[in-house]
């Protein structure tokens, strides 16, 4: 019996096709949003397996099941903040809340009045998540939003509509008690800034360094009473290429050379997309360690999104350099900087 070269084809693509099912495309089977209601206290938005980053959207300052900074059944974006916790029960991080808007600068984030703050509206059909990215569009200003991350880098792009004004505002006193914190514009794209909080944790420290991908033209700050040092920043930016702005942000809980360092080392281009393909690769590889044979849909989401929150935590807490704060709050230097699963 002859065969035919294409039936030889079809059989080879056909087996190809049935492998890649098998190896690949684990995360189309997790949805981050499971948790994010009733009492789960998890996040939505982008981190890379155990690591220093959880970029996520913030829709609850306080309460037992904000724990997270953001609950499914709220319809409220405050900002986008670089650190959260998950499934804790017990409300911590949220550390430095980015938000971008239009129009006037405006530092009330409207949680007393949603009439009149920075925070917006959003629409859940407009909300869409899968490990390493999270996109939204916010109602107020017409906005989209993008996040993905670094394993230090919180990576932001922000789409604005044609012919308004792109601002975004930076906000310290987001969340839990401020005790220490700085904030300041170093270059026409460069901002700096530490805040040493208590929530949870009776002293946590974060420092941060800020790229945007175009110049600032203008920017207010925003002092408490009887404060020298501002806790809240604007920025306006007049020249974007395509109405995008994208922003990185390096953390650290060293300094903020530390934060600059990691942001060098992990996010040296502007590329979006490729950050986000590459931490989405990341995800493939560590959601591969298990193949479940189950052809049941349902099952595989239920695994595979329980698989991808047992590798949020415990995070990477050291910089590139191998320098970490200990719990002592002194700073030491691990011997391998470096993290694997």
């Amino acid at each position: 019996m002859k065969i035919s070269n294409g039936f030889i084809i079809l059989l080879f693509a056909i087996i190809f096709f049935n492998s890649c099912d098998n190896t690949v495309n684990k995360i189309k089977w997790v949805d981050p949003f499971i948790g994010t209601g009733g009492h789960g206290y998890t996040f939505p938005g982008p981190t890379a397996p155990f690591g220093m980053v959880q970029l996520s959207p913030d829709t609850r300052i306080e309460g037992w099941d904000g724990c997270s900074g953001y609950h499914f059944s709220d319809s409220i974006i405050y900002g986008f903040s670089h650190t959260h916790l998950s499934g804790t029960g017990v409300g911590d991080y949220c550390d430095l809340l980015l938000m971008p808007t239009s129009g006037r600068f405006c530092f009330n984030n409207g949680y007393k009045d949603s009439s009149n703050g920075y925070g917006s509206s959003f629409k859940k059909s407009n909300e869409w998540s899968k490990p390493g990215i999270y996109q939204v569009l916010l109602d107020k200003d017409n906005i989209k939003v993008a996040l993905t991350t670094t394993d230090r880098v919180g990576i932001h792009r922000y789409s604005y509509s044609s012919n308004d004004t792109a601002n975004v505002i930076i906000d310290l006193e987001h969340r839990d008690q401020l005790l220490n914190w700085s904030l300041e514009q170093i270059s026409s794209n460069e901002i700096i800034g530490h805040r040493v909080s208590k929530s949870w944790a009776d002293q946590q420290h974060f420092y941060f360094y800020m790229q945007t991908s175009s110049s600032i033209d203008a920017s207010e700050l925003f002092y408490r009473e009887d404060n020298t040092e501002p806790t809240k920043m604007a920025l306006r930016f007049a020249q974007l290429e395509n109405n995008e702005l994208t922003v990185k942000v390096g953390i650290s809980s060293v300094s903020v050379q530390g934060a600059k360092n990691n942001l060098i080392h992990e996010a040296p281009h502007w590329d979006f997309d490729l950050y986000k393909d590459l931490l989405q690769q990341k995800w493939e590889s560590a959601l591969s360690k298990i193949e479940l044979k189950d052809s049941s849909k349902s099952n595989k989401t239920i695994f595979y999104t329980a698989l991808y929150h047992s590798m949020i935590a415990p995070n990477m807490f050291n910089d590139v350099d191998g320098s970490y704060r200990g719990t002592d709050l002194k700073v030491h230097s691990a011997q391998d900087s470096t993290y694997t699963i």
